[in-house]
């Protein structure tokens, strides 16, 4: 079986934009279709404190940045390594604050 082409893979995962449930079922298929959705399902981050979400951006931190953390009592392993750079994909983060709702923009 011959594989789609990843334009052709990423055009089918942006009309599921926003659907995390059925995206992140499509990262299990195969290395190729997880390295397609990947960068969309990150590129917008809806913030609500989601433990996962906030443990993955802390893993990507350097070792100076953790270094940081330990002042607040923030221990992370030190041979924490992911698979991807999760946070690179990230271009526009939402917030649910107490004073509305606000929409940032990453460059």
């Amino acid at each position: 079986m011959i594989p789609l082409p990843n334009e052709c893979l990423h055009g089918i995962f942006s009309n599921i934009k926003g659907q995390h449930n059925n995206l992140f079922s499509c990262l299990l298929v195969n290395r190729q279709w997880c390295v397609n959705v990947l960068p969309i399902l990150w590129n917008e981050l809806d913030v609500f404190w989601n433990w996962k979400l906030v443990r993955t951006c802390l893993l990507a931190l350097n070792s100076e940045e953790r270094a940081q953390l330990e002042p607040f009592k923030i221990i992370l392993p030190k041979e924490s390594k992911l698979l991807f750079e999760y946070t690179s994909y990230i271009k526009t983060i939402k917030i649910d604050s107490d004073d509305g709702f606000r929409k940032l923009n990453i460059l």
